[in-house]
């Protein structure tokens, strides 16, 4: 996956992408220094800064201006579809960079995404780790 995903939010199908750029995007709208764990950040409680940063990162990456605001993105999380939370997740934890800030567990592969969405509404934490 290599980080990369296509999501269906906001009436369009749009590029997310998880990276370097991302993270620090990511990290800078959290006010996290760069020696700070991001393992108790990846929370529901962010994911919504989560989505921005990945949609943010490809419109970067494309050099295209983005079509959507912080704002919008908080709309859209709050009404997004489980599949497309798993997309991030899959994303997120498949990104190479990723590896070598969060671990994973030997006995099962690990989840973003604890205890998931329900009826198309995000709840508890999404942390990267089970």
């Amino acid at each position: 996956m290599n980080g990369y995903t296509q999501l269906n939010i906001g009436g369009s199908v749009r590029g997310f992408k998880w990276g370097k750029w991302a993270l620090e995007f990511y990290m800078r709208s959290l006010k996290l220094k760069e020696n700070e764990s991001i393992e108790n950040v990846m929370g529901t409680e962010n994911f919504d800064k989560i989505v921005y940063a990945g949609l943010r990162m490809n419109c970067y990456i494309k050099q295209v201006e983005p079509d959507f605001t912080f704002e919008d993105v908080v709309n859209w999380v709050e009404v997004i579809e489980e599949s497309e939370v798993i997309k991030v997740n899959g994303a997120v934890e498949n990104a190479p960079m990723m590896h070598a800030f969060i671990p994973k567990k030997k006995e099962e592969s690990p989840s973003v995404l604890k205890s998931g969405v329900k009826g198309g509404k995000k709840k508890d934490a999404l942390p990267l780790e089970n």
